[in-house]
């Protein structure tokens, strides 16, 4: 018999038994029903989350606004999203229903407001390090 094959398996088999009980979600992006992202919202309402929400409403009662800025980076090549500068405002906005979310996401994905095109999705987010460990998590945010 060939016992160094045999010893590679039961090594193996006891690598799969010490991993956390979720660690297979560790790569998993899990969509949000409830939730769209938008990039491209004008510079002019950042820090105002009440003129977000007022823009959104229209589409369903919201439960939570998150915005921060997108920035522009100077390069050789031109500019680089993400770096210095105020390029727009990207808002994480959370409806309290599915449909409401889905609502605003059709109405608001490649439409203009303040002179800039906006760019909607449904917010994907990651597992929590907590839940994939098997413990509960202390955060108040966390879905999970």
């Amino acid at each position: 018999p060939n016992w160094s094959r045999s010893r590679s398996y039961k090594h193996r088999a006891t690598a799969l038994v010490a991993q956390p009980p979720r660690a297979h979600l560790r790569g998993v992006e899990v969509v949000d029903p409830k939730s769209i992202l938008v990039n491209g919202l004008p510079s002019s309402l950042f820090g105002s989350t009440d003129a977000i929400i007022s823009h959104f409403s229209k589409f369903g009662k919201i439960e939570r606004v998150v915005a921060d800025p997108i920035g522009i980076k100077p390069t050789r090549k031109g500019t680089k999203i993400g770096g210095l500068g105020l390029a727009g405002v990207r808002a994480l906005i959370t409806f309290q229903k599915a449909n409401d979310a889905t609502d605003a996401l059709f109405e608001t994905d490649t439409s203009v407001l303040g002179g800039s095109r906006m760019c909607a999705t449904m917010h994907k987010s990651k597992f929590c390090p907590d839940y994939l460990k098997g413990k509960s998590c202390h955060r108040l945010d966390c879905v999970f």
